[in-house]
């Protein structure tokens, strides 16, 4: 199966050998959220572990030959950064 990414513009092969993993992101050591990666590719961001957990389960369940990753958002992290 192809998984493509949050922002939609990447796509990326799934299959029973993948590994789906989280890692959280920290900003000036703050937890910013949660990145998604498959084989080492970045999938997406999450604001909690839940999130993620429901996005593996969703993507792992998924019968279809494509799976889009939930929560695309134009939201720019560098004009977030910016503002605080």
């Amino acid at each position: 199966m192809f998984i493509l990414n949050q922002d939609h513009n990447e796509m990326y092969w799934y299959d029973n050998n993948s590994c789906l993993y989280t890692m959280p992101v920290f900003h000036q050591k703050k937890l910013i959220g949660f990145n998604l990666y498959v084989d080492g590719d970045f999938l997406g961001t999450f604001d909690s572990v839940k999130e993620c957990v429901e996005e593996i389960t969703n993507i792992v369940n998924c019968e279809c030959e494509y799976y889009c990753v939930l929560g695309y958002s134009d939201w720019n992290i560098i004009e977030h950064l910016m503002i605080e």
